[in-house]
């Protein structure tokens, strides 16, 4: 897996995307399994608080030096091993991209988020639909997250219609009405609540 690393996924360039319309200001941001960091850099262009983690030797020193090539200042990072116990803090927004292509990690990245989500937060999932998505809204929804979706398909990169979902989680304790406050620009299909995971 070392081999592949040091690339821009296309789930990378759409969770960069959706950053462009997540509500940042005021909250605490971390990504996880951010690789070269692209999604870290738009939020961070933005202004948001961001902290970028992964497992990988080498991504702090890509991600220093990415900064520097697009004249940001330097992104907080923290190694992200699904397996520790360390805490990295408590986070009101977590992020990741094509994060869930080990089917037997689904427990641990599930446990990882719900370790460092502060008591109100979202949780922003872009995947390519390896096969695991289901499990890991089962495992999430078990840990207390309200779940919806998106197609990729609204998501068309140079005119191709992406394979995949934008998967979000939701722990509130606000009113549903304040709930659609948060992220306004949400679409129809976010809005969705997964009922039937055979639609999913």
């Amino acid at each position: 897996m070392w081999s592949l690393f040091g690339q821009i996924w296309p789930m990378s360039k759409i969770l960069a995307t959706v950053m462009l319309q997540e509500p940042l200001e005021g909250r605490r941001i971390l990504e996880i399994g951010c690789g070269i960091g692209l999604p870290s850099m738009v939020v961070k262009q933005l202004g948001g608080d961001i902290t970028a983690s992964d497992y990988h030797p080498l991504a702090q020193s890509f991600l220093l030096e990415n900064t520097i090539l697009n004249s940001l200042a330097p992104i907080r990072f923290k190694t992200g091993d699904w397996n520790t116990a360390l805490s990295l803090g408590k986070f009101d927004l977590i992020i990741g991209s094509d994060v869930l292509y080990e089917h037997q990690h689904i427990e641990l990245i599930s446990s990882f988020i719900d370790r460092h989500s502060s008591s109100q937060v979202d949780v922003v999932i872009v995947d390519p639909g390896r096969g695991s998505h289901r499990a890991f809204a089962r495992e999430m929804e078990r840990l207390g997250y309200m779940h919806s979706w998106t197609d990729l398909k609204e998501y068309p990169d140079r005119g191709i219609k992406p394979k995949g979902f934008i998967l979000r989680f939701s722990r509130h304790t606000r009113s549903e009405s304040d709930h659609h406050k948060i992220n306004p620009k949400l679409s129809q299909t976010e809005e969705r609540f997964l009922l039937d995971e055979t639609e999913f």
